[in-house]
């Protein structure tokens, strides 16, 4: 499906995934190549981020989890995906203090969220690379 070809309910749900204005503001001090590049950098990251976040899950590893939890909060900020970086927040706290009963349902979200981040910065990779 091109991106002209989307459902108004595919574009709201990629609007409330990522903000666009987090990428306008990428595409102000840069061109389309550096969003583009940016984009799949997100993407690539975010992938090595779940792994740890699964592994330091299935190893009961809180620091592993905060500090992994920490770092996908950030580039998730930077890059307009709130929702997914509030997850993270969430996530990063449950860990800090312990608390599996809080952590590991964070985890399922997290994993949900990014799957429609993913989603979402594909379609603006594709409207930024024609």
């Amino acid at each position: 499906m091109q991106p002209s070809e989307k459902t108004s309910t595919e574009l709201a749900h990629i609007q409330q995934a990522i903000d666009p204005k987090a990428l306008e503001k990428i595409l102000a001090i840069s061109d389309q190549e550096f969003v583009v590049e940016m984009i799949d950098i997100f993407l690539a990251d975010g992938e090595d981020f779940l792994t740890k976040l699964e592994l330091g899950f299935a190893q009961q590893d809180w620091q592993k989890i905060t500090q992994t939890a920490h770092g996908f909060k950030s580039i998730s900020a930077a890059m307009g995906a709130s929702g997914l970086s509030k997850i993270c927040w969430e996530l990063e706290a449950a860990a800090k203090a312990r608390v599996n009963i809080f952590a590991e349902p964070r985890l399922a979200k997290v994993q949900q969220e990014y799957e429609l981040v993913r989603s979402a910065l594909a379609f603006y990779r594709q409207n930024y690379t024609g």
